[in-house]
Protein backbone atom coordinates (compact mmCIF):
# COMPACT_ATOMS: atom_id res chain seq x y z
CA UNK A 1 0.00 0.00 0.00
CA UNK A 2 1.17 3.49 -0.81
CA UNK A 3 0.32 6.09 1.80
CA UNK A 4 0.87 9.59 0.51
CA UNK A 5 3.93 9.50 -1.69
CA UNK A 6 5.91 6.45 -0.53
CA UNK A 7 5.31 3.31 1.57
CA UNK A 8 5.41 4.17 5.28
CA UNK A 9 7.83 1.36 6.10
CA UNK A 10 10.28 2.15 3.30
CA UNK A 11 12.72 4.02 5.53
CA UNK A 12 12.21 7.15 3.49
CA UNK A 13 14.73 9.96 3.92
CA UNK A 14 13.21 13.44 3.87
CA UNK A 15 16.23 15.68 4.00
CA UNK A 16 19.17 16.22 1.66
CA UNK A 17 22.56 15.02 2.86
CA UNK A 18 25.69 16.11 1.00
CA UNK A 19 29.13 17.63 1.39
CA UNK A 20 30.39 20.79 -0.29
CA UNK A 21 34.10 21.59 -0.19
CA UNK A 22 34.52 19.24 2.75
CA UNK A 23 31.65 20.74 4.74
CA UNK A 24 28.69 18.60 5.78
CA UNK A 25 25.14 19.74 4.97
CA UNK A 26 21.74 18.43 6.07
CA UNK A 27 19.25 20.45 4.04
CA UNK A 28 15.51 20.61 4.68
CA UNK A 29 13.09 21.06 1.76
CA UNK A 30 11.37 24.44 1.53
CA UNK A 31 13.51 25.82 4.36
CA UNK A 32 16.96 25.38 2.84
CA UNK A 33 16.17 24.60 -0.80
CA UNK A 34 13.42 23.76 -3.29
CA UNK A 35 13.42 20.30 -4.92
CA UNK A 36 13.33 21.81 -8.42
CA UNK A 37 16.26 24.11 -7.63
CA UNK A 38 19.51 23.72 -9.52
CA UNK A 39 22.81 23.11 -7.82
CA UNK A 40 24.07 26.40 -9.25
CA UNK A 41 21.37 28.59 -7.68
CA UNK A 42 21.77 26.82 -4.34
CA UNK A 43 25.57 27.17 -4.35
CA UNK A 44 25.35 30.86 -5.10
CA UNK A 45 22.69 31.30 -2.40
CA UNK A 46 25.16 30.07 0.21
CA UNK A 47 27.90 32.42 -0.98
CA UNK A 48 29.82 30.14 -3.36
CA UNK A 49 29.68 32.55 -6.28
CA UNK A 50 32.81 31.32 -8.05
CA UNK A 51 30.52 29.01 -10.01
CA UNK A 52 29.09 31.17 -12.81
CA UNK A 53 25.82 31.27 -14.71
CA UNK A 54 26.48 31.48 -18.43
CA UNK A 55 24.15 29.88 -20.93
CA UNK A 56 21.93 28.19 -18.33
CA UNK A 57 21.54 25.07 -20.49
CA UNK A 58 24.75 23.10 -20.02
CA UNK A 59 26.40 24.38 -23.17
CA UNK A 60 29.19 26.73 -22.09
CA UNK A 61 30.72 25.11 -18.99
CA UNK A 62 31.04 28.29 -16.89
CA UNK A 63 29.06 26.56 -14.12
CA UNK A 64 31.18 23.39 -14.00
CA UNK A 65 31.82 21.86 -10.59
CA UNK A 66 33.19 18.48 -9.51
CA UNK A 67 30.84 15.88 -8.05
CA UNK A 68 32.31 12.86 -6.29
CA UNK A 69 30.55 9.70 -5.11
CA UNK A 70 31.43 6.16 -4.14
CA UNK A 71 30.70 3.77 -7.00
CA UNK A 72 29.66 0.37 -5.69
CA UNK A 73 30.36 -1.30 -9.05
CA UNK A 74 33.99 -0.25 -9.40
CA UNK A 75 34.31 0.02 -5.60
CA UNK A 76 36.10 3.32 -5.78
CA UNK A 77 35.38 7.03 -5.55
CA UNK A 78 34.46 8.54 -8.92
CA UNK A 79 34.91 12.23 -9.70
CA UNK A 80 32.76 13.85 -12.39
CA UNK A 81 32.65 17.30 -13.92
CA UNK A 82 28.99 18.37 -14.01
CA UNK A 83 27.07 21.43 -15.15
CA UNK A 84 25.66 23.00 -12.00
CA UNK A 85 23.22 25.11 -14.05
CA UNK A 86 21.13 22.06 -15.00
CA UNK A 87 22.03 19.61 -12.23
CA UNK A 88 19.28 19.46 -9.57
CA UNK A 89 20.59 20.04 -6.09
CA UNK A 90 18.59 16.93 -5.08
CA UNK A 91 20.74 14.83 -7.41
CA UNK A 92 23.75 15.58 -5.21
CA UNK A 93 22.40 13.60 -2.24
CA UNK A 94 25.20 11.38 -0.99
CA UNK A 95 27.80 13.25 -3.06
CA UNK A 96 30.73 15.52 -2.34
CA UNK A 97 30.55 18.69 -4.42
CA UNK A 98 33.77 20.64 -4.92
CA UNK A 99 33.66 24.16 -6.32
CA UNK A 100 36.47 26.43 -7.42
CA UNK A 101 36.55 27.99 -3.93
CA UNK A 102 37.20 24.57 -2.41
CA UNK A 103 40.46 23.82 -4.17
CA UNK A 104 42.42 27.02 -3.57
CA UNK A 105 42.58 30.80 -3.67
CA UNK A 106 45.06 33.65 -3.41
CA UNK A 107 44.86 33.70 0.40
CA UNK A 108 45.49 30.05 1.19
CA UNK A 109 47.37 29.23 -2.00
CA UNK A 110 46.34 28.29 -5.51
CA UNK A 111 45.65 24.77 -6.63
CA UNK A 112 48.16 23.53 -9.27
CA UNK A 113 45.47 23.80 -11.96
CA UNK A 114 44.76 27.42 -11.00
CA UNK A 115 48.45 28.27 -10.70
CA UNK A 116 49.43 26.85 -14.08
CA UNK A 117 46.50 28.51 -15.80
CA UNK A 118 47.59 31.82 -14.31
CA UNK A 119 51.23 31.28 -15.22
CA UNK A 120 50.32 30.55 -18.83
CA UNK A 121 48.00 33.55 -19.11
CA UNK A 122 44.98 31.35 -19.70
CA UNK A 123 42.48 33.75 -18.15
CA UNK A 124 41.37 37.11 -19.52
CA UNK A 125 37.92 38.24 -18.40
CA UNK A 126 37.90 35.24 -16.05
CA UNK A 127 34.23 34.33 -16.40
CA UNK A 128 34.91 30.92 -17.94
CA UNK A 129 37.97 30.20 -15.81
CA UNK A 130 36.27 28.45 -12.84
CA UNK A 131 34.60 26.01 -15.22
CA UNK A 132 37.83 25.19 -17.05
CA UNK A 133 39.62 24.75 -13.74
CA UNK A 134 37.00 22.35 -12.38
CA UNK A 135 36.89 20.29 -15.58
CA UNK A 136 40.65 19.80 -15.42
CA UNK A 137 40.50 19.18 -11.66
CA UNK A 138 37.93 16.42 -12.18
CA UNK A 139 40.11 14.79 -14.83
CA UNK A 140 43.16 14.82 -12.56
CA UNK A 141 41.23 13.33 -9.65
CA UNK A 142 40.39 10.32 -11.83
CA UNK A 143 43.63 10.23 -13.79
CA UNK A 144 46.66 12.07 -12.34
CA UNK A 145 48.72 11.51 -15.50
CA UNK A 146 46.45 12.19 -18.49
CA UNK A 147 47.65 12.33 -22.06
CA UNK A 148 47.05 15.33 -24.27
CA UNK A 149 44.01 13.87 -26.02
CA UNK A 150 42.41 13.23 -22.64
CA UNK A 151 43.08 16.81 -21.58
CA UNK A 152 41.42 18.20 -24.68
CA UNK A 153 38.54 15.76 -24.36
CA UNK A 154 37.93 16.79 -20.74
CA UNK A 155 37.31 20.46 -21.63
CA UNK A 156 35.15 19.84 -24.71
CA UNK A 157 32.18 21.21 -22.77
CA UNK A 158 33.90 24.49 -21.82
CA UNK A 159 33.85 27.59 -24.00
CA UNK A 160 36.16 30.60 -23.81
CA UNK A 161 35.27 33.82 -25.61
CA UNK A 162 38.41 35.83 -24.81
CA UNK A 163 41.80 34.18 -24.93
CA UNK A 164 41.23 31.47 -27.42
CA UNK A 165 42.27 28.05 -26.25
CA UNK A 166 46.02 28.05 -26.82
CA UNK A 167 47.15 29.33 -23.38
CA UNK A 168 44.49 27.24 -21.62
CA UNK A 169 45.63 24.07 -23.34
CA UNK A 170 49.28 24.94 -22.80
CA UNK A 171 48.61 25.26 -19.09
CA UNK A 172 46.68 22.03 -18.77
CA UNK A 173 49.03 19.98 -20.94
CA UNK A 174 51.79 20.59 -18.41
CA UNK A 175 50.04 17.83 -16.44
CA UNK A 176 50.97 15.34 -19.18
CA UNK A 177 54.37 14.10 -18.03
CA UNK A 178 54.85 11.65 -20.88
CA UNK A 179 54.32 14.28 -23.55
CA UNK A 180 56.32 17.38 -22.60
CA UNK A 181 55.95 20.42 -24.84
CA UNK A 182 59.31 22.10 -24.76
CA UNK A 183 58.00 25.10 -26.65
CA UNK A 184 55.54 25.90 -23.87
CA UNK A 185 58.28 25.79 -21.23
CA UNK A 186 60.59 28.30 -22.87
CA UNK A 187 60.97 31.59 -21.12
CA UNK A 188 61.51 34.67 -23.26
CA UNK A 189 61.20 37.12 -20.46
CA UNK A 190 57.45 37.66 -20.32
CA UNK A 191 56.14 34.15 -19.69
CA UNK A 192 56.82 31.85 -16.77
CA UNK A 193 58.95 29.05 -18.14
CA UNK A 194 60.00 27.42 -14.87
CA UNK A 195 59.86 23.65 -14.70
CA UNK A 196 56.56 22.43 -13.29
CA UNK A 197 56.39 20.45 -10.07
CA UNK A 198 54.73 17.06 -10.74
CA UNK A 199 51.07 16.93 -9.76
CA UNK A 200 50.60 15.31 -6.35
CA UNK A 201 47.17 13.65 -6.13
CA UNK A 202 47.71 12.74 -2.47
CA UNK A 203 47.57 16.42 -1.53
CA UNK A 204 43.94 16.73 -2.63
CA UNK A 205 40.98 17.04 -0.31
CA UNK A 206 39.93 13.59 0.89
CA UNK A 207 36.54 12.15 0.07
CA UNK A 208 34.36 12.37 3.20
CA UNK A 209 34.42 9.17 5.27
CA UNK A 210 30.75 9.75 6.07
CA UNK A 211 29.88 9.01 2.43
CA UNK A 212 31.73 5.70 2.22
CA UNK A 213 29.75 2.42 2.48
CA UNK A 214 30.78 1.82 6.08
CA UNK A 215 28.76 4.88 7.17
CA UNK A 216 26.44 5.79 4.31
CA UNK A 217 23.66 3.74 2.74
CA UNK A 218 21.49 5.29 0.04
CA UNK A 219 17.81 5.31 1.01
CA UNK A 220 14.62 6.21 -0.79
CA UNK A 221 14.24 9.99 -0.92
CA UNK A 222 11.08 12.04 -0.63
CA UNK A 223 11.81 15.76 -0.79
CA UNK A 224 8.61 17.77 -0.84
CA UNK A 225 8.69 21.41 -1.81
CA UNK A 226 6.16 24.10 -2.52
CA UNK A 227 6.22 23.51 -6.27
CA UNK A 228 7.08 19.83 -6.67
CA UNK A 229 8.18 16.68 -4.88
CA UNK A 230 11.37 14.81 -5.70
CA UNK A 231 11.65 11.05 -5.27
CA UNK A 232 14.65 8.79 -5.53
CA UNK A 233 13.62 5.14 -5.21
CA UNK A 234 16.36 2.58 -4.60
CA UNK A 235 14.43 -0.46 -5.85
CA UNK A 236 12.51 -1.19 -9.03
CA UNK A 237 9.42 -2.12 -7.02
CA UNK A 238 9.39 1.32 -5.38
CA UNK A 239 9.80 3.00 -8.76
CA UNK A 240 6.90 1.05 -10.24
CA UNK A 241 4.72 1.90 -7.24
CA UNK A 242 5.40 5.59 -7.80
CA UNK A 243 4.68 5.25 -11.51
CA UNK A 244 1.38 3.55 -10.70
CA UNK A 245 0.32 6.37 -8.40
CA UNK A 246 1.70 9.20 -10.53
CA UNK A 247 1.52 8.10 -14.18
CA UNK A 248 2.47 11.58 -15.45
CA UNK A 249 5.52 11.90 -13.18
CA UNK A 250 8.69 12.96 -15.00
CA UNK A 251 11.63 10.55 -14.86
CA UNK A 252 14.94 12.29 -14.16
CA UNK A 253 18.54 11.14 -14.48
CA UNK A 254 20.77 13.91 -15.82
CA UNK A 255 18.05 16.57 -16.13
CA UNK A 256 19.77 17.91 -19.27
CA UNK A 257 16.48 18.09 -21.20
CA UNK A 258 13.98 18.74 -18.41
CA UNK A 259 15.84 21.74 -17.02
CA UNK A 260 15.82 23.38 -20.45
CA UNK A 261 12.09 22.78 -20.72
CA UNK A 262 11.53 24.19 -17.24
CA UNK A 263 13.80 27.19 -17.68
CA UNK A 264 13.09 28.23 -21.23
CA UNK A 265 9.67 26.76 -21.97
CA UNK A 266 8.04 27.40 -18.56
CA UNK A 267 7.30 23.69 -18.02
CA UNK A 268 6.64 22.51 -14.48
CA UNK A 269 6.01 19.09 -12.96
CA UNK A 270 4.53 18.28 -9.58
CA UNK A 271 6.35 14.95 -9.34
CA UNK A 272 9.96 14.20 -10.33
CA UNK A 273 11.31 10.66 -9.97
CA UNK A 274 15.07 10.08 -10.12
CA UNK A 275 16.16 6.58 -11.24
CA UNK A 276 19.90 6.89 -10.61
CA UNK A 277 19.74 4.38 -7.74
CA UNK A 278 17.51 1.68 -9.28
CA UNK A 279 19.92 -1.26 -9.79
CA UNK A 280 18.19 -2.78 -12.82
CA UNK A 281 18.35 0.55 -14.64
CA UNK A 282 22.04 1.08 -13.91
CA UNK A 283 23.31 -2.28 -15.08
CA UNK A 284 25.89 -2.76 -17.82
CA UNK A 285 26.00 -6.46 -18.62
CA UNK A 286 27.76 -8.33 -21.41
CA UNK A 287 25.89 -11.16 -23.10
CA UNK A 288 27.09 -13.81 -25.51
CA UNK A 289 25.79 -11.87 -28.49
CA UNK A 290 25.68 -8.28 -27.32
CA UNK A 291 25.47 -5.92 -24.37
CA UNK A 292 22.58 -4.96 -22.06
CA UNK A 293 22.52 -1.30 -21.02
CA UNK A 294 20.24 -0.07 -18.24
CA UNK A 295 18.18 2.97 -19.17
CA UNK A 296 19.77 5.10 -16.41
CA UNK A 297 23.37 4.31 -17.39
CA UNK A 298 25.21 7.52 -18.24
CA UNK A 299 26.73 8.15 -21.65
CA UNK A 300 30.22 8.37 -20.14
CA UNK A 301 29.88 4.90 -18.62
CA UNK A 302 28.60 3.53 -21.92
CA UNK A 303 31.52 5.09 -23.78
CA UNK A 304 34.07 3.56 -21.43
CA UNK A 305 32.39 0.14 -21.49
CA UNK A 306 32.02 -0.03 -25.27
CA UNK A 307 35.61 1.16 -25.72
CA UNK A 308 36.75 -1.76 -23.61
CA UNK A 309 34.65 -4.20 -25.62
CA UNK A 310 36.02 -2.87 -28.90
CA UNK A 311 39.58 -3.36 -27.64
CA UNK A 312 39.03 -6.91 -26.38
CA UNK A 313 36.52 -8.59 -28.71
CA UNK A 314 36.96 -9.78 -32.28
CA UNK A 315 36.81 -6.84 -34.64
CA UNK A 316 33.98 -8.20 -36.79
CA UNK A 317 31.65 -8.35 -33.77
CA UNK A 318 32.05 -4.73 -32.65
CA UNK A 319 30.82 -2.58 -35.53
CA UNK A 320 27.57 -1.62 -33.76
CA UNK A 321 29.62 -0.63 -30.72
CA UNK A 322 31.99 1.40 -32.88
CA UNK A 323 29.03 3.19 -34.48
CA UNK A 324 27.76 4.17 -31.03
CA UNK A 325 31.22 5.35 -30.03
CA UNK A 326 31.41 7.49 -33.17
CA UNK A 327 28.30 9.32 -32.00
CA UNK A 328 29.14 9.44 -28.30
CA UNK A 329 32.54 11.01 -28.99
CA UNK A 330 30.84 14.18 -30.24
CA UNK A 331 27.73 14.00 -28.05
CA UNK A 332 27.38 17.31 -26.17
CA UNK A 333 30.29 17.92 -23.76
CA UNK A 334 31.93 15.89 -21.02
CA UNK A 335 29.84 17.37 -18.15
CA UNK A 336 26.64 16.44 -20.00
CA UNK A 337 27.81 12.92 -20.85
CA UNK A 338 28.75 12.42 -17.21
CA UNK A 339 25.12 12.73 -16.10
CA UNK A 340 22.88 12.19 -19.13
CA UNK A 341 21.48 8.67 -19.57
CA UNK A 342 20.76 6.66 -22.68
CA UNK A 343 17.14 6.29 -21.58
CA UNK A 344 16.61 10.03 -21.63
CA UNK A 345 17.94 10.27 -25.16
CA UNK A 346 15.58 7.51 -26.27
CA UNK A 347 12.44 8.62 -24.43
CA UNK A 348 12.80 12.30 -25.36
CA UNK A 349 12.61 11.07 -28.96
CA UNK A 350 14.36 14.10 -30.41
CA UNK A 351 14.15 14.14 -34.22
CA UNK A 352 17.84 15.07 -34.35
CA UNK A 353 19.07 12.53 -31.81
CA UNK A 354 22.68 11.41 -32.19
CA UNK A 355 22.13 7.90 -30.84
CA UNK A 356 18.64 6.83 -31.84
CA UNK A 357 19.35 6.34 -35.57
CA UNK A 358 22.33 4.12 -34.69
CA UNK A 359 20.21 2.03 -32.30
CA UNK A 360 17.50 1.72 -34.96
CA UNK A 361 19.95 0.64 -37.65
CA UNK A 362 21.67 -1.81 -35.28
CA UNK A 363 18.36 -3.57 -34.57
CA UNK A 364 18.71 -2.76 -30.88
CA UNK A 365 15.92 -4.02 -28.64
CA UNK A 366 14.28 -2.00 -25.86
CA UNK A 367 12.82 -3.71 -22.78
CA UNK A 368 9.81 -1.91 -21.34
CA UNK A 369 8.40 -2.62 -17.88
CA UNK A 370 4.79 -2.06 -16.81
CA UNK A 371 3.76 -0.91 -13.37
CA UNK A 372 2.67 -4.49 -12.58
CA UNK A 373 6.23 -5.69 -13.20
CA UNK A 374 5.61 -7.42 -16.53
CA UNK A 375 7.96 -6.64 -19.40
CA UNK A 376 7.82 -6.55 -23.15
CA UNK A 377 10.39 -6.02 -25.88
CA UNK A 378 10.20 -3.72 -28.86
CA UNK A 379 12.69 -3.14 -31.65
CA UNK A 380 14.32 0.27 -31.66
CA UNK A 381 13.28 0.77 -35.28
CA UNK A 382 9.61 0.34 -34.30
CA UNK A 383 9.71 2.28 -31.02
CA UNK A 384 9.39 5.77 -32.48
CA UNK A 385 6.20 6.89 -34.20
CA UNK A 386 7.65 7.93 -37.53
CA UNK A 387 7.17 11.54 -38.61
CA UNK A 388 5.36 12.36 -35.36
CA UNK A 389 7.22 14.84 -33.19
CA UNK A 390 8.55 13.25 -29.98
CA UNK A 391 5.98 10.44 -30.07
CA UNK A 392 6.82 6.84 -29.12
CA UNK A 393 5.09 3.53 -28.49
CA UNK A 394 5.89 3.68 -24.77
CA UNK A 395 2.63 3.14 -22.88
CA UNK A 396 1.43 5.52 -20.14
CA UNK A 397 1.93 2.71 -17.58
CA UNK A 398 5.39 1.73 -18.86
CA UNK A 399 9.00 2.71 -18.31
CA UNK A 400 12.08 2.01 -20.39
CA UNK A 401 14.06 -0.58 -18.43
CA UNK A 402 17.03 -1.44 -20.63
CA UNK A 403 18.55 -1.49 -24.09
CA UNK A 404 20.13 -4.49 -25.81
CA UNK A 405 22.68 -3.75 -28.54
CA UNK A 406 23.61 -6.85 -30.56
CA UNK A 407 27.07 -7.70 -31.77
CA UNK A 408 27.66 -7.71 -35.50
CA UNK A 409 28.31 -10.90 -37.44
CA UNK A 410 31.06 -11.63 -39.99
CA UNK A 411 30.56 -9.48 -43.10
CA UNK A 412 28.26 -7.14 -41.17
CA UNK A 413 29.23 -3.47 -40.96
CA UNK A 414 27.79 -0.49 -39.10
CA UNK A 415 28.65 3.20 -38.94
CA UNK A 416 27.35 6.34 -37.23
CA UNK A 417 27.39 9.78 -38.86
CA UNK A 418 26.75 13.31 -37.65
CA UNK A 419 27.22 16.77 -39.07
CA UNK A 420 26.79 19.89 -36.93
CA UNK A 421 28.02 23.44 -37.12
CA UNK A 422 31.01 22.51 -34.98
CA UNK A 423 32.38 19.17 -33.86
CA UNK A 424 32.35 19.60 -30.10
CA UNK A 425 29.38 20.37 -27.89
CA UNK A 426 26.84 21.11 -30.62
CA UNK A 427 23.46 19.88 -31.77
CA UNK A 428 23.27 17.92 -35.01
CA UNK A 429 21.97 19.08 -38.37
CA UNK A 430 21.67 15.53 -39.74
CA UNK A 431 22.59 12.21 -38.13
CA UNK A 432 22.49 8.65 -39.42
CA UNK A 433 23.02 5.06 -38.40
CA UNK A 434 23.78 2.73 -41.32
CA UNK A 435 24.27 -1.04 -41.19
CA UNK A 436 24.53 -3.81 -43.78
CA UNK A 437 25.10 -7.56 -43.59
CA UNK A 438 26.55 -9.40 -46.57
CA UNK A 439 26.70 -13.04 -47.50
CA UNK A 440 29.07 -14.70 -49.93
CA UNK A 441 27.18 -16.32 -52.80
CA UNK A 442 28.21 -17.54 -56.27
CA UNK A 443 27.31 -14.19 -57.81
CA UNK A 444 29.31 -12.28 -55.20
CA UNK A 445 28.66 -10.56 -51.90
CA UNK A 446 24.91 -10.20 -51.56
CA UNK A 447 23.06 -7.85 -49.19
CA UNK A 448 20.96 -10.09 -46.91
CA UNK A 449 20.03 -7.52 -44.28
CA UNK A 450 20.45 -3.79 -43.70
CA UNK A 451 19.23 -0.96 -41.53
CA UNK A 452 19.34 2.71 -42.49
CA UNK A 453 17.99 5.33 -40.07
CA UNK A 454 18.26 9.10 -40.12
CA UNK A 455 17.80 12.00 -37.74
CA UNK A 456 17.19 15.59 -38.82
CA UNK A 457 15.21 14.58 -41.89
CA UNK A 458 11.68 14.45 -40.44
CA UNK A 459 9.72 15.16 -37.26
CA UNK A 460 11.23 11.97 -35.83
CA UNK A 461 14.11 9.63 -36.44
CA UNK A 462 13.07 7.64 -39.51
CA UNK A 463 13.93 4.35 -41.20
CA UNK A 464 14.85 4.48 -44.89
CA UNK A 465 12.68 1.44 -45.58
CA UNK A 466 12.43 1.78 -49.37
CA UNK A 467 16.20 1.98 -49.68
CA UNK A 468 16.59 -1.05 -47.41
CA UNK A 469 14.11 -3.07 -49.46
CA UNK A 470 15.80 -2.03 -52.68
CA UNK A 471 19.19 -3.33 -51.51
CA UNK A 472 18.08 -6.68 -50.08
CA UNK A 473 19.09 -9.55 -52.35
CA UNK A 474 21.36 -7.47 -54.61
CA UNK A 475 25.08 -7.93 -55.14
CA UNK A 476 27.26 -5.24 -53.60
CA UNK A 477 28.96 -2.99 -56.15
CA UNK A 478 29.76 0.64 -56.80
CA UNK A 479 26.84 0.74 -59.22
CA UNK A 480 24.50 -0.56 -56.52
CA UNK A 481 25.53 2.29 -54.25
CA UNK A 482 24.73 4.78 -57.02
CA UNK A 483 21.30 3.20 -57.54
CA UNK A 484 20.56 3.29 -53.82
CA UNK A 485 21.31 7.02 -53.80
CA UNK A 486 18.53 7.49 -56.33
CA UNK A 487 16.04 5.65 -54.09
CA UNK A 488 16.99 7.43 -50.84
CA UNK A 489 15.15 10.73 -51.55
CA UNK A 490 11.85 8.83 -51.59
CA UNK A 491 12.52 7.84 -47.96
CA UNK A 492 13.57 11.32 -46.85
CA UNK A 493 11.32 13.94 -48.41
CA UNK A 494 11.74 17.45 -47.05
CA UNK A 495 9.29 20.24 -47.79
CA UNK A 496 10.74 23.60 -48.75
CA UNK A 497 9.40 25.07 -45.51
CA UNK A 498 10.49 22.18 -43.23
CA UNK A 499 11.54 23.24 -39.71
CA UNK A 500 15.26 23.76 -39.42
CA UNK A 501 15.73 25.11 -42.92
CA UNK A 502 18.85 24.25 -44.97
CA UNK A 503 16.70 21.89 -47.04
CA UNK A 504 19.11 21.20 -49.90
CA UNK A 505 22.05 20.94 -47.53
CA UNK A 506 20.28 18.34 -45.39
CA UNK A 507 19.29 16.34 -48.46
CA UNK A 508 22.88 16.40 -49.63
CA UNK A 509 24.14 15.34 -46.21
CA UNK A 510 21.79 12.37 -46.05
CA UNK A 511 22.97 11.19 -49.45
CA UNK A 512 26.63 11.77 -48.58
CA UNK A 513 26.30 9.58 -45.49
CA UNK A 514 24.98 6.70 -47.59
CA UNK A 515 27.74 7.22 -50.16
CA UNK A 516 30.43 7.31 -47.46
CA UNK A 517 29.02 4.14 -45.93
CA UNK A 518 28.93 2.35 -49.26
CA UNK A 519 32.55 3.22 -49.97
CA UNK A 520 33.50 2.18 -46.43
CA UNK A 521 31.91 -1.26 -46.88
CA UNK A 522 33.53 -1.72 -50.30
CA UNK A 523 36.90 -0.89 -48.79
CA UNK A 524 36.44 -3.58 -46.15
CA UNK A 525 35.49 -6.38 -48.56
CA UNK A 526 36.93 -5.36 -51.94
CA UNK A 527 39.43 -2.49 -51.74
CA UNK A 528 40.30 -2.79 -55.43
CA UNK A 529 36.72 -1.87 -56.34
CA UNK A 530 37.08 1.60 -54.83
CA UNK A 531 38.16 4.42 -57.11
CA UNK A 532 41.28 6.06 -55.61
CA UNK A 533 39.57 9.44 -55.98
CA UNK A 534 36.80 8.24 -53.66
CA UNK A 535 38.85 6.46 -51.00
CA UNK A 536 38.91 9.46 -48.68
CA UNK A 537 35.11 9.28 -48.38
CA UNK A 538 35.51 6.29 -46.07
CA UNK A 539 38.24 7.84 -43.92
CA UNK A 540 36.85 8.56 -40.45
CA UNK A 541 37.32 12.01 -39.01
CA UNK A 542 40.30 12.23 -36.68
CA UNK A 543 41.53 15.38 -35.02
CA UNK A 544 45.16 15.60 -33.94
CA UNK A 545 46.21 17.20 -30.68
CA UNK A 546 45.85 20.96 -30.94
CA UNK A 547 48.84 23.25 -31.14
CA UNK A 548 49.34 27.00 -31.46
CA UNK A 549 51.89 29.78 -31.49
CA UNK A 550 51.90 33.33 -30.18
CA UNK A 551 54.35 35.86 -31.57
CA UNK A 552 55.25 38.84 -29.42
CA UNK A 553 58.01 41.40 -29.06
CA UNK A 554 59.84 42.01 -25.81
CA UNK A 555 59.80 45.57 -24.57
CA UNK A 556 61.81 47.25 -21.86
Amino acid sequence: KIDGMMPKDAGVQKDLYLFVNGKEYNLRPMQDFQPDQTLLTWLRSVGLTGTKLGCGEGGCGACTVSSSHYDSISQKVVHRAVNACITPVCAMEGCHVVTVEGIGNSRIGLHPVQKRLSDKHGSQCGFCTPGFVMSMYSLLRNNPTPNEHEVEHSIDGNLCRCTGYRPILEAFKTFCPAEPHTDTNKSNGCCNGAAQVPYNASAEMEFPLQLLPAKYVARDLQLQGSRCTWYRPTALSSLLALKAQFPTAKIVVGNSELEIERKFRSSNWEVLVCTTHVPEMNELRNAVNGVHIGSAVTLSRIYDHLSQLVSTKEAHSTYNFKAMLQQLRWFAGTPIRNVAAIGGNICNASPISDLNPVLMAARAVFTLVKVDGTTREISARDYFKERMYRQTHLGPDELLLSVFVPETKPLEFSQGYKVSRRRDDDIAIVTAGLRVRLEQKPEGLVVVDCGFAYGGMAASSVNARKTEEFLIGKTLSHELIRQALEVLPDDLPLADNAPGGMIEFRKTLSASFLFKFGIFVLQQVSPAAVDPAEQSAATPYSRPVSSGLQHYTETG
